[in-house]
Order: structure tokens, then C-alpha cells, then sequence
């Protein structure tokens, strides 16, 4: 499936559930599909996201990402690279239990989901995105999303862990290149030397991103995106 076709399916699904319960704003909540090197699921990532759009309520209903799961460090049984179902469950409960217990129980302290993209300008050779988010924008440590695989190529090639990674910019004829990417006043500007006239960016594309690491106080990762398909948030 599509983004587009599986958007579509989610909505269908959730509000058919509501409809046959007679209840609108039946809670449901669910997660952003972890990363597995043996099979890009990106559509499906951006088809969670975009669902939410679809919706005849956004009440009691949301999603989290799983973008910083790495299973098991050493790369034995468990481990997200190899794994369609990586350990750390008891992260996954943990993050449902925050966020129904903010929606449904009112507890404030607890966190929700880290950033969510919500629009996007193009400014000269560059394009800057804006979020939802909690408190500010920032990057997030390698030790929370790099695995021991990812740990030797961030040491291998001097990678700096301080800037953020996994943008991609599009030029004209809707061909992707890797980006630069900086936090500038709570929101992130990104770029590339090799296009001058920016179309959309996409973020944590791919099977495996392997430094997803946009987030903000709630230490949370960001929803993976794609800046063509819109925001949920409009």
C-alpha cells in the first residue's frame, strides 16, 4: 500500500469502529511502525501519520513513534535491525501508558509524542519547517536510537552526533538529496548545496534511518514525514 491508500484504510478503520460503537470519540491509539532493515514500511509510516488528518474526531485518538527502538543492542535475537517485533516492550506499554494517561486521565506530566511536523516555507535555497512540539526542539543523544552497528559507523566516519540527521531535500524534477539540517528558533532549517530551488523534505526515509534523532523535551522522536503529503495539524 500507498501512504495515500493506507491512510484511507486507517481512517476507514477507526471510524468504523467509533460507528459501530455508537461512541465518536472512542479512544484509539497506535504506533508508528519501528524501523526493520529487511523492509522499507516508509509508505506505511507516512500513512499512519496522514490518518490522522481523516479523522471525523481527533478526540481520544494519536500515535507515537517507535523510531528510537533498537531491540537489543548486540545484534542477537530482538534486535530492530532483524526483528519485525524488537524487545523493549515494556518502552512500547510505557508510551502507551503516557499518552492515554494524558488524554484519557488528565495527567499533564505525562508525555505524549515528540515532534510533529506542521508546515513548511521555502526561503530562498533553503526550507524551514515548523512542528508541533513540547517545550523546544532538539537532538537527540545517540545512546537513546544508535545500535552497536550504527555506533561503529558513527565512530568509523567521525559523524558528527550533535547535528541533525536524516533529512532529505527534494529539487525540482522531485529528485531527493541528502540535507543539512539545523534548529534555528524552534524550528529546523534545512538545505542542500546542490539544490537551489527546494520543493519538500523528507525525514527518517527509508527502511533503517539510522540517526533519526529530531526531538524535543519529552525526548520523544519525531514523526518520520514527507512534507508533500501535508500535515495533521492544519
Amino acid at each position: 500500500m500507498g501512504a495515500e491508500e493506507y491512510s484511507d484504510a486507517m481512517s476507514g478503520l477507526i471510524n468504523e469502529y467509533r460507528n459501530v460503537w455508537n461512541e465518536p470519540d472512542l479512544p484509539f491509539y497506535y504506533v508508528q511502525l519501528a524501523r526493520y532493515a529487511a523492509k522499507d514500511e516508509s509508505e506505511i509510516r507516512e500513512g499512519q501519520r496522514i490518518a490522522l488528518q481523516k479523522l471525523r474526531s481527533s478526540k481520544n485518538v494519536g500515535m507515537f513513534s517507535l523510531l528510537d527502538i533498537i531491540g537489543t543492542f548486540e545484534q542477537g535475537t530482538g534486535c530492530a535491525r532483524t526483528d519485525i517485533h524488537p524487545w523493549q516492550k515494556d518502552v512500547v506499554a510505557c508510551r502507551f501508558l503516557d499518552i492515554v494517561g494524558h488524554d484519557i486521565y488528565g495527567d499533564t506530566e505525562c508525555p505524549t509524542t515528540g515532534p510533529r511536523y506542521e508546515s513548511m516555507t521555502v526561503e530562498g535555497d533553503k526550507i524551514v519547517l515548523t512542528f508541533k512540539h513540547t517545550g523546544s526542539l532538539r537532538v537527540m543523544s545517540s545512546e537513546q536510537y544508535a545500535d552497536s552497528v550504527c555506533s561503529k559507523k558513527i565512530d568509523s566516519s567521525m559523524t558528527d552526533t550533535n547535528a541533525l540527521h536524516e533529512f532529505y531535500v527534494s529539487d525540482k524534477e522531485n529528485r531527493y538529496y541528502p540535507a543539512e539540517a539545523e534548529i534555528v528558533d524552534d524550528k529546523v532549517v534545512v538545505y542542500s548545496d546542490g539544490v537551489e530551488e527546494p520543493q519538500g523534505v523528507l525525514y527518517a526515509w527509508g527502511a533503517y534511518p539510522e540517526m533519526p534523532n529530531l526531538t524535543d523535551d519529552t525526548g520523544l522522536p519525531a514523526f518520520t514525514f514527507n512534507t508533500m503529503n501535508g500535515s495533521e495539524f492544519q
